[in-house]
């Protein structure tokens, strides 16, 4: 069993839960987990919150409704529709508050963020069907809602963001509903993407994975749990048959049966971090290597970055560092000439950074990280965009 050692916020998240009394949140039932509210925010002062409602196919959908300080009046703004995270089973608006103030303010957005039903009491389909009723509702209502229904966003964090990319899914298909957008997933640990591949195999029939890690993540059912972090890619080249390739790079801590997988499978190539740094220290230029990284895809790539692909300097309170992996200048320049190569990034997800408030250096890092691999896919699409990637 792998020892961590947790950074302070976490490890003050975990006395606060032994204040509680020694619960652990594996113990508590749904209802006593919701009730539990124990990372306290700054609130951001808004011009305006208002709670709305739509009324969908499992009863009323309660909705707040954030105007960023400072709106034009009666003018309609660009919108976010936002769906909270919690695994589907905790979270609420309540919950995500000052986040949603944070974002209305910065954008200049209108935000609203979506109370949909939880499981275990409403099993799926029911919270997709809440959120698309909720999009479709702001839609239909954007006169009133002074929503600019040709800027409409969908957006989310963990389960929040595997429901954001299935509604936009839906919102494709239905013609009077506008996201035209590329949808990305941030944030969660690395078990997150797979729906949003899944999704992707909806509109693109071959594909191809350039996945940056410092694991292979080809476990079969991980400690007994089929859908892990550590299983990502085998469930993703088992289960997606429009995944033709996957490429991983800077891969350095696997077991026996992982590098077995990776050897006997004809959809997977390795660029192990070892054998990487061998090439370099003999002489091989990185623009090499990065050419015959991109010469092995398809046309049409997705990127799965875990931050800990890079080295551990550059993201230190992960969950699972290891020692070696790729400089941020390495990630950069591969990036770039990814976009450059004439093939197509369809969409990309960053997983496992893990900022704090006692050291911004994670944050930092992957929030450019994330500037640059947005760059980088507006860039392959020929999308515009004011900047150098």
């Amino acid at each position: 069993m792998v020892k961590y050692k947790f950074n302070n916020e976490v490890s003050k998240f975990l006395d606060d839960l032994k204040s509680l009394g020694g619960l652990q949140i594996e113990t508590l039932t749904p209802i006593e987990a919701r009730k539990m509210s124990l990372m306290e925010m700054p609130t951001p002062e808004v011009e305006l919150v208002v709670e709305i409602g739509a009324d969908g196919p499992f009863g009323p959908i309660p909705i707040y409704n954030y105007t960023p300080l400072n709106a034009p009046k009666d003018k309609p703004l660009p919108t976010i529709v936002y769906f909270h995270g919690g695994g589907w089973v905790v979270g609420s608006r309540q919950g995500s508050d000052a986040l949603c103030r944070y974002m209305a303010n910065k954008s200049g957005y209108r935000v609203f963020s979506v109370e949909y039903r939880l499981a275990p009491e409403f099993k799926f389909p029911v919270p997709v069907e809440d959120c698309f009723t909720a999009l479709d509702f702001i839609n239909k209502n954007h006169d009133d809602l002074l929503v600019d229904k040709n800027k409409l966003v969908v957006a989310g964090d963990s389960a929040g963001a595997n429901l954001a990319t299935v509604v936009a899914i839906m919102a494709r298909d239905k013609k009077d509903i506008n996201l035209d957008k590329v949808v990305a997933l941030v944030g969660g640990d690395h078990s997150t993407p797979l729906g949003l591949m899944k999704a992707l195999s909806e509109k693109y029939d071959d594909y191809g994975v350039l996945h940056l890690d410092a694991h292979h993540d080809l476990r079969i059912a991980y400690e007994g749990f089929t859908y892990s972090h550590a299983s990502i890619m085998y469930n993703a080249i088992n289960e997606i048959p429009q995944i033709s390739k996957l490429i991983s790079i800077a891969i350095r801590d696997y077991c026996e049966d992982e590098m077995n997988i990776a050897k006997s499978s004809d959809k997977v190539e390795t660029f192990y971090d070892r054998e990487i740094k061998n090439r370099l220290f003999e002489g091989e230029t990185w623009k090499s290597i990065v050419d015959e990284i991109i010469s092995k895809l398809p046309q049409n790539v997705y990127l799965s970055f875990d931050i800990d692909g890079l080295d551990p300097f550059n993201c230190p309170t992960t969950g699972t560092p290891v020692a070696g992996g790729l400089s941020v200048d390495q990630v950069y320049y591969m990036l770039e000439k990814l976009a450059l190569s004439g093939k197509k990034i369809i969409s990309f997800d960053l997983t496992e950074v893990a900022p704090n408030s006692d050291n911004e250096w994670d944050a930092n890092v992957g929030a450019r990280m994330l500037y640059k691999m947005c760059g980088a896919l507006v860039k392959s699409q020929s999308l515009k965009y004011l900047g150098d990637i």
